[in-house]
């Protein structure tokens, strides 16, 4: 009898005599199983595979497949795509060919291994070269056992094809955490210097006073102000694969402090000055304010969403011009690091929107020791000294750089 190859990981069939045998080989072993007939062999090699479906013959690509059909058919088209990007560049390049229920924790482990030693080419502007690093990040690793981990344990509880998840003792490599980029005063001084006659200018400061996010930012609206209660609904984030839910996929409040409101009349007075769409009514009348109103209030010239890419390259270029290294995120490490030893970790936990304080702790641990209105104004004290400091120093230079007041910068439009 000649020799019948299962699909990979299943070992293959063959007689010899008046014997049938089963040979596989796993993880540098050799296991082989005999039996006078054909169904009772099936029976031992079904307990060395563990009550899979050896007869299955779902491919890897195919579940996967099925799966993030589901998701494009929910029309939570961003999340699709992040998780469709993530399987077709990391996972079915290595395991896509494979059955499902020949899937084996070494195969996945070789997933992670694979992107754990990808060579990664940094390139400028003309597309040249400038450097190279080994290894994506731990936390796109993390997203990558995150969606194998979804499908299998699917495959294992719905589908009945395997018996065990592979993905569930895999353990991602550690790799060191880069120290969260803190802006000194002198740093936003420069800062504030380079960007002031930006129209960009106060989506900025408003980052620094209120801890969002870049797509949580540019996504606002003026009708995600909750007036009576002075605060804004964080229900939904700017991402390359376009509008979603948060990154905790729930709402979130965080507290207007006076500062922060003064930053959005600013804002205002600025869209005001460039007759900007968004704040257009459809007689072409403009606006009155925020309240009972909706539209975007950190748009483009155009009035329309920025693109989060767009507004990561606009900040550094800014910083560039300043002569330090900046990008976005560092105004919401900047606004931890000043909170730092002023409020509670709960408290800045609800602050930073985080689903739990060990994220708080493991993101910001080497910086700090329910949001109420003692911390709002604790808040308020603390941005109101920063940026009297900062505007002490653009007001220190502005008589040799033609640096204005931030309070007069609408005057100079």
């Amino acid at each position: 009898m000649a020799k019948q190859k299962n699909p990979k990981g299943q070992g293959y069939y063959y007689k010899q005599g008046d014997y049938f045998y089963w040979r596989l080989v796993r993880d540098g072993k050799t296991i082989v199983r005999s039996a006078s007939t054909s169904k009772e062999l099936e029976i031992k090699v079904k307990s060395v595979l563990g009550s899979r479906n050896a007869n299955d013959k779902t491919l890897v690509s195919e579940y996967f497949g099925a799966w993030l059909q589901e998701i494009h058919d929910l029309n939570d088209i961003p999340t699709y795509k992040q998780y469709e990007s993530l399987y077709r560049n990391h996972v079915e390049p290595v395991i896509g060919a494979y059955r499902v229920s020949s899937i084996k924790p070494s195969d996945i482990r070789k997933v992670i291994s694979t992107m754990n030693t990808k060579v990664i080419e940094i390139k400028n502007k003309k597309g040249e070269v400038t450097s190279r690093k080994v290894g994506l990040s731990e936390k796109t690793m993390k997203h990558a056992r995150f969606i194998m981990n979804t499908v299998f344990t699917r495959a294992v509880d719905e589908d009945k094809i395997i018996q065990d998840n592979p993905v569930k003792n895999l353990k991602i490599p550690k790799k060191q955490t880069p120290k969260q980029r803190v802006l000194t005063i002198p740093e936003l001084v420069s800062y504030f210097k380079a960007i002031s006659t930006s129209r960009w200018v106060w989506s900025v400061w408003f980052d620094l006073v209120t801890g969002l996010r870049r797509g949580e930012l540019t996504a606002l609206r003026s009708s995600d102000i909750d007036w009576d209660n002075n605060r804004i609904i964080i229900n939904k984030s700017n991402s390359v694969h376009g509008l979603s839910g948060t990154k905790n996929k729930k709402d979130d409040y965080i507290f207007l402090t006076k500062i922060a409101l003064s930053i959005l009349d600013k804002q205002f007075e600025m869209l005001k000055s460039e007759g900007n769409p968004a704040i257009l009514n459809d007689d072409g009348t403009m606006k009155s304010g925020y309240k009972n109103e909706d539209f975007l209030i950190f748009p483009t010239e155009k009035g329309t969403m920025i693109k989060p890419n767009t507004y990561y390259h606009t900040i550094v270029r800014f910083a560039e011009k300043a002569g330090i290294k900046a990008h976005p995120h560092c105004f919401r490490h900047t606004f931890t690091y000043l909170l730092r030893n002023k409020v509670s970790l709960k408290e800045l936990q609800n602050a930073l929107r985080h689903e739990a304080s060990t994220s708080t702790l493991d993101i910001y641990g080497n910086m700090i020791d329910d949001m109420n209105d003692e911390t709002a104004m604790a808040m308020d004290n603390i941005f109101s000294k920063v940026k009297d400091e900062i505007e002490k120093g653009l007001f220190e230079t502005s008589e040799k750089s033609n640096i204005i007041s931030l309070d007069e910068w609408k005057k100079a439009k």
